[in-house]
């Protein structure tokens, strides 16, 4: 018996989440299996799946538990959800709906229904064409966002009018204008099925600025240095959004604690996220096997002790052991690093020592002052939050 998942990203925590659970894995994606190591019993390439009677012989030769999504894209989880759709005919799809995700996707349809249910986010307003945009009667700086896309790229915060009226030209429409909220920004990362909750500890990913800075050029930690009062008031804005979306399996949702201590939703990723590798890494917790317990098994998964994990961008190639607690990525992405370096530890002083002898591999001396002071608050509250409860 196998269960049958749709991309290799993090596929460490995803062949642990299976060994964890005993089950046999199966793949469904568009990577080179020579590169997947353990290697999965069986194997396809999406585009051998074209029809339903294709998916009913695969159903029938590999006699598939459940088929469940684990792509980290916007345009790759819809695809899963439009593939899942025809398995589960006959077997359990773990996995958003293809209307979840494309009310997620759209940023201008995922506004009207927090409008709609009075769900506080960032005043907005549709600009169809440049004319529209003209129109306008907006508090600046505002945010140009595309209806699609991930969170943070093609954006430009604008700060006046003037600046406005240079980029008429260049803005992709449709487009959604949004106003600016100073403040910290934050991610909630969750598992949820059948209405069941489970929250992973806060993500900090920074202050808001006029730069429209992406969150991966930013130092996040987790967990966010936040009361506990704050943290519930964050989850239950969080749960009354995926109530809204009708959201089945891993979230990540982007919100932002105002100066004025408001909660603004920003995006709903109804996907595992870049969040993920941090969150896993602070709770000691895969999230793939809570998802396979819950869904498949009916199982609950028991209370996490949470450890410090921060996430650095990059800035020079350097050469570090991969290990449980200490992971780099080098990306592709253009934002002006060369990847993350994740690190983690129970006891704050060993995860100074970490850092700092990360220094000079990687070139994160501008970020010394910043990650210390992030790793002391940090610390502080895991000893009045969780280390006491």
């Amino acid at each position: 018996m196998v269960g049958i998942v749709t991309k290799s990203d993090r596929w460490d925590l995803i062949t642990e989440a299976f060994s964890k659970t005993q089950i046999g894995m199966a793949y469904i994606g568009g990577d080179d299996i020579t590169s997947l190591v353990p290697s999965p019993k069986h194997y396809l390439n999406p585009n051998e799946l074209q029809s339903e009677s294709a998916v009913m012989k695969v159903i029938s030769e590999w006699n598939p538990l459940f088929f469940m999504t684990t792509s980290g894209n916007d345009n790759l989880i819809l695809n899963d959800a439009k593939l899942g759709g025809i398995f589960s005919s006959k077997i359990l799809y773990i996995g958003p709906s293809q209307e979840t995700i494309m009310n997620c996707n759209n940023k201008h349809l995922a506004k009207e229904l927090f409008d709609r249910e009075n769900i506080r986010n960032p005043k907005w307003i549709y600009a169809e064409n440049k004319q529209s945009i003209n129109a306008i009667d907006m508090k600046f700086p505002v945010v140009i966002k595309r209806l699609n896309g991930w969170s943070g790229y093609m954006q430009n915060v604008v700060r006046d009018q003037e600046k406005l009226v240079l980029l008429l030209d260049q803005i992709e429409y449709p487009a959604l204008i949004e106003e600016h909220i100073s403040g910290v920004e934050f991610s909630v990362d969750m598992v949820v099925w059948d209405k069941d909750y489970f929250f992973y500890p806060l993500v900090y990913k920074g202050r808001t600025d006029l730069e429209a800075t992406h969150p991966l050029s930013k130092i996040r930690i987790c967990p966010a240095p936040v009361s506990e009062v704050v943290e519930k008031q964050i989850q239950e804005c969080a749960r009354k959004v995926c109530e809204t979306l009708n959201i089945q399996g891993y979230v990540d949702i982007d919100i932002i604690l105002s100066d004025s201590g408001d909660i603004y939703i920003l995006e709903v990723n109804p996907r595992f996220s870049g969040a993920t590798r941090l969150v896993n890494m602070s709770s000691q917790i895969n999230p793939y096997e809570v998802l396979i317990k819950k869904a498949y098994l009916k199982q609950n998964y028991p209370y996490f002790n949470t450890q410090i994990a921060i996430e650095v961008p990059i800035f020079k190639q350097g050469n570090v052991p991969a290990s449980k607690d200490q992971i780099v990525y080098y990306t592709n992405r253009n934002n002006g690093t060369l990847g993350t370096l994740c690190l983690t530890s129970e006891r704050v002083e060993h995860l100074y020592e970490k850092f700092n002898s990360m220094i000079p591999v990687f070139g994160l001396e501008c970020l010394e002052y910043e990650v210390n002071e992030l790793i002391n608050a940090t610390d502080g509250y895991l000893n009045s939050h969780y280390k006491n409860s």
